[in-house]
């Protein structure tokens, strides 16, 4: 019998930005397309297994507790 997949948990901060409906503004997708883009360069410069969130926040210039709010985990940024 196989397992099924458990669903993925959603953070706290998850739920009050899907409350404050912030997913579908605008910004909110700009800046997610940002992050993105830094994390690839981040990723193809040192590698999946080496590179932290720290990295990408580095590149971007900005505080890494401010990058979870707009990603849970690396590996959730890298499948995006």
């Amino acid at each position: 019998m196989a397992e099924k997949a458990s669903p993925r948990k959603v953070s706290a901060i998850g739920k009050r930005r899907v409350a404050a409906g912030v997913e579908s503004s605008e910004a909110y997708k700009a800046r997610r397309l940002e992050i993105a883009a830094a994390a690839a360069r981040v990723f193809n410069r040192v590698g999946l297994q080496r590179a932290t969130l720290k990295d990408v926040a580095d590149e971007l210039g900005i505080d890494r507790a401010s990058l979870y709010y707009y990603v849970q985990s690396k590996e959730a940024l890298f499948d995006e």
